[in-house]
């Protein structure tokens, strides 16, 4: 004795397909500020050129805050931007691995043990941090022989 009202038929949004954007240079120029896309992609090269060096089997990916070098699916280390001005380098390590290079850390996170040092462009030097490199990439690789 109840008239059920069918319930209407959603009709979908036509949209345009959009893919992914890509990250590169023009991107970060339009998102973060000039001066510092050119130190920000120096960095990466540099770290790109240590991994070359070490015969490291790892991938250079950008997304849109970060540059992640990963091995498949995990990211071993990554350059990241903390502000529009400012990044930073970031290690998922223990605690006392923090202490095997003589620049302080600037941000630690106890939870997900990750450590983060700010990039000055002018001081920071990437082989301050082969300890550190090494010892992630030791970790994802699985291999105790890299020195």
């Amino acid at each position: 004795m109840v008239n059920r009202l069918e319930p209407d038929q959603k009709k979908s949004k036509v949209r345009p397909a959009r893919g992914l954007p890509n990250y590169d240079e023009a991107f970060f120029q339009q998102h973060y500020n000039k001066a510092t896309v050119t130190d920000f992609l120096r960095y990466a090269n540099e770290i790109t050129d240590l991994i070359a060096r070490n015969h490291w089997n790892l991938e250079k990916k950008f997304t849109h805050n970060s540059c992640v070098f990963k091995a498949g699916f995990f990211n071993a280390f990554s350059l990241k931007w903390v502000g529009s001005r400012s990044f930073a380098l970031s290690f998922k390590v223990p605690e006392k691995e923090v202490g095997s290079v003589s620049v302080p850390v600037t941000r630690w996170n106890k939870k997900r043990t990750r450590a983060l040092y700010y990039v000055d462009s002018g001081k920071t030097q990437i082989s301050d941090f082969e300890p550190l490199f090494k010892y992630c990439y030791r970790q994802l690789a699985g291999d105790t022989t890299v020195v």
